[in-house]
């Protein structure tokens, strides 16, 4: 289980020969505050030891955003994002286009496949 942490605030020397003794209590409060300070500090060495073990696993990152032209990253995301909308819209309306081009192709065809020659006078009139 790993060693048991004994409180700073050990109640047992609070108490003197004649009552509660402050002093006992203020280093208490300094050996505790001063425990605690460095717990937090090794947590925080423990957190940026495993940051730094993610980004170099990541690779090389810079520092700050490709800016071109004095334009944000932010910015640039938004028009890139604005570009591929544009891309995805006009795919779109050309599959929409062919489609309909493919519909109006079936519709001019002839009902009746097996119709040969002599009977192209009535496709003519179809169309």
């Amino acid at each position: 289980m790993g060693k048991k942490r004994s409180s700073a605030l050990d109640y047992g020397d609070l108490f003197g020969e004649n009552g509660f003794n402050i002093e006992a209590l203020e280093k208490a409060k300094a050996k505790e505050a001063a425990a605690q300070k460095k717990r937090a500090e090794l947590r925080r060495q423990e957190l940026k030891k495993k940051h730094l073990q993610g980004v170099q696993s990541a690779g090389p990152r810079p520092k700050r955003p490709f800016v071109s032209e004095g334009r944000s990253g932010l910015s640039l995301k938004a028009e890139q994002a604005q570009l591929k909308a544009q891309e995805a819209r006009r795919k779109l309306e050309e599959r929409k286009r062919q489609k309909e081009q493919k519909i109006q192709l079936t519709n001019m065809k002839p009902k009746d496949v097996r119709a040969s020659s002599k009977h192209k006078s009535s496709w003519e009139k179809i169309q």
